[in-house]
């Protein structure tokens, strides 16, 4: 009988399941639109059973918090690199001794009193 979602995959050599992933990769349409890639933890297709059924997904309300948010500004690495680098630079504010460096010891002591704990 053919599993959940109704497609069936036939047990054929490992060679063939193989060729066959490598066709949906290159572009190919799967046999199966419920059926997706499995992969294992090293990243290879699973020897025994190299397509999961994933129609159950389709009849659930699946939302994460994280796909509702607002995408971030950083389009690019190098923004991103920029706006760490930015974030890291402390306030002057922490320049205890007014000689226009925040040396090591004016980072420690304010950090001591900073309510957020941070240089920004």
């Amino acid at each position: 009988p053919p599993p959940r979602g109704g497609c069936s995959f036939p047990v054929v050599h490992r060679k063939a399941h193989r060729s066959r992933a490598m066709a949906v990769a290159a572009g190919g349409q799967p046999q199966c639109f419920n059926h997706i890639p499995n992969y294992n933890t090293s990243g290879q297709q699973h020897h025994r059973l190299p397509f999961k059924d994933k129609s159950y997904l389709l009849q659930e309300d699946v939302r994460h918090h994280k796909w509702l948010e607002q995408p971030t500004g950083v389009r690019s690495r190098s923004e991103l690199m920029q706006a760490r680098q930015i974030g890291r630079v402390p306030d002057a504010s922490y320049d205890l001794d007014r000689d226009g460096a925040i040396g090591q010891m004016d980072m420690f002591v304010s950090r001591q009193f900073d309510k957020e704990g941070g240089p920004r």
